[in-house]
């Protein structure tokens, strides 16, 4: 039955999509487009004239917004020659901006709250530009994948130099829920209360959860305990309830592996049920939407934690933070894939 395998198949259709372009697509130069030929000449004379970092990432910032900007209007006006032209428009001007932050030393120039204003318009291009993928045809949505993957590159190049070195290594940026590998499964069958953070208590109700909704609905709980706890500490606030805090005697690192590990135990609970067939496929729906309203709103408040990592200069919390902030990308999209999937049954 096609709802038992929908889900294993979201990681191929974006290679497929690829594959289908490279005979259907018109031809687009695959040289780097020169600054000459991306900037208006005034901004080329001002961005030439700027020795400061940040000036010249802010330059271009404005100048990537101008072109996300016409590729809505070129979206909305159907005109594929013109979208091919905007997206290598701003592949081109996502390279440039890596090139300049790779060549940048000054930490203070990395660190600058234009950095941060950069990154988090890609954050939010990213899931612009998936929405705008969907109205043109599946066999014209390959060169969006590629703008993404060229942001999301920069934007992670943009998450190291203000969390304070490299990070690991990126994602395959491809939208879908995460494949089932021994990275992921030998943690989850060995434990989750002592080997991903969760309270006894919480691993109890894992564990009595045998209905995928149930389940889903235990992991969400434990992802927001996670973020309500750190949003406390970050506010300085005292503990309230009469009950003693479940929560008190974990670190911010505790608190975000967590979090990851539960929105990872999520997407493999969907992935099994619906690959197995064992779940109905109204269970199999009311899960993933239940997680893409919950993700929607973990998202947002992920991101004031960065200002932690940037003022503790935690190497450790960062790269904790980038795993949770991948791990929500990646559910966020597989959900939505998978909701689009199931508008048929």
């Amino acid at each position: 039955m096609r709802y038992s395998v929908f889900l294993l198949c979201i990681l191929a259709w974006s290679s497929l999509g690829r594959l289908r372009a490279q005979n259907e697509e018109p031809q687009v130069p695959q040289e780097r487009i020169s600054l000459e030929e991306l900037l208006p000449a005034k901004t080329l004379k001002q961005y030439q004239k700027e020795e400061k970092y940040h000036n010249r990432i802010k330059i271009l910032r404005k100048v990537l917004e101008a072109n996300a900007r016409l590729l809505v209007h070129h979206v909305d006006g159907r005109n594929m020659a013109d979208i091919y032209r905007s997206l290598a428009a701003l592949r081109g001007l996502a390279f440039h901006s890596l090139q300049e932050s790779l060549a940048e030393e000054n930490r203070k120039e990395l660190r600058h709250k234009e950095v941060k204003r950069l990154e988090i318009w890609l954050r939010k291009a990213e899931e612009d530009f998936e929405d705008l993928k969907l109205e043109v045809p599946l066999e014209n949505r390959g060169q969006f994948e590629d703008t993404n993957r060229v942001l999301e590159e920069l934007r992670e190049q943009l998450l190291r130099q203000l969390f304070g070195q490299a990070l690991g290594s990126r994602s395959d940026g491809r939208a879908g829920f995460l494949p089932l590998t021994t990275t992921v499964r030998p943690a989850l069958a060995q434990g989750l209360w002592d080997r991903d953070k969760f309270t006894e208590e919480e691993f109890v109700m894992i564990q009595l959860g045998q209905k995928l909704v149930k389940r889903v609905e235990a992991f969400l709980m434990i992802a927001e305990n996670r973020l309500v706890e750190i949003e406390r500490r970050m506010e300085g606030k005292e503990w309230e309830e009469e009950e003693p805090n479940p929560l008190e005697l974990y670190t911010y690192e505790d608190l975000l592996y967590a979090y990851t590990r539960a929105i990872e135990g999520i997407m493999i609970n969907i992935d099994e049920k619906a690959s197995s067939g064992m779940e109905p496929p109204e269970d199999i729906r009311k899960s993933l939407k239940m997680l893409k309203k919950a993700i929607n709103k973990f998202i947002p408040r992920l991101d004031p934690i960065k200002q932690i990592v940037i003022d503790r200069q935690d190497e450790r919390l960062g790269e904790k933070l980038m795993a949770a902030m991948k791990a929500s990308d990646m559910a966020k999209k597989g959900a939505e894939l998978g909701l689009a999937e199931t508008d048929d049954w």
